[in-house]
């Protein structure tokens, strides 16, 4: 993997650092996800999140900068999730640890973990931010201070939310057998679509 300095208006972008992600493995040419990360905000990556397998179902590894050095360290590794959908919900300071998966199908991480109340069933009303992407990043759905009962939503949000605690956020990676299925919502959700929310639970009765 090189890393380049990505500037625009130039023929020939100049090489920055190199590492093998997954040079200890047999299969050192098969595909790789990746997701950059500025963990501090000023612009500069530190953070890479790699997967390598066939349809995504491979271990994630993370990667620290060592701007001393000029070397990429591997710093974790969790072969317990689904490597691609790990990659494509990647967040600052994430470590790749920490995804729930259900029996359902439905993946989850805690970004922050909430103190207050939890809903009281899954008919409950809720108060929530949210934002959606999919699995390429692009935005489709987000807003903000909505309420609604959790059995009117799709059933990846009916699940994921109810065991939220108010103040909470999390992330909600939903199969399209929870989302919008075969059909999704056209324009903007194409069918058989796995679904990415970011939630922040506000409030719940």
């Amino acid at each position: 993997m090189q890393l380049f300095d990505g500037k625009v208006g130039v023929s020939t972008a100049t090489p920055l650092s190199s590492f093998a992600a997954y040079g200890d493995l047999a299969a050192k040419t098969a595909a790789v996800s990746i997701a950059p990360i500025d963990n501090d905000g000023d612009g500069i990556i530190d953070t890479i999140e790699t997967v390598q397998g066939v349809n995504g179902k491979a271990s994630l590894r993370v990667f620290a900068y060592n701007s001393a050095t000029n070397t990429w360290t591997k710093t974790g590794e969790n072969s317990g999730v689904n490597g691609a959908l790990a990659v494509a919900a990647a967040a600052p300071g994430d470590t790749g640890a920490g995804i729930v998966t259900t029996a359902s199908g439905l993946q989850y991480k805690d970004l922050v973990v909430g103190t207050g109340a939890m809903p009281s069933s899954t008919t409950a009303r809720v108060t929530v931010n949210y934002e959606g992407r999919l699995l390429n990043g692009t935005r489709f759905d987000g807003n903000a201070g909505i309420q609604f009962n959790l059995d009117q939503v799709i059933k990846g949000w009916t699940e994921g939310l109810s065991t939220m605690k108010v103040g909470g956020r999390r992330q909600l990676i939903i199969p399209a057998s929870l989302g919008y299925g075969a059909a999704g919502i056209q324009p903007n959700i194409p069918g058989n679509a796995t679904l990415v929310f970011d939630v922040e639970l506000l409030a719940t009765t």
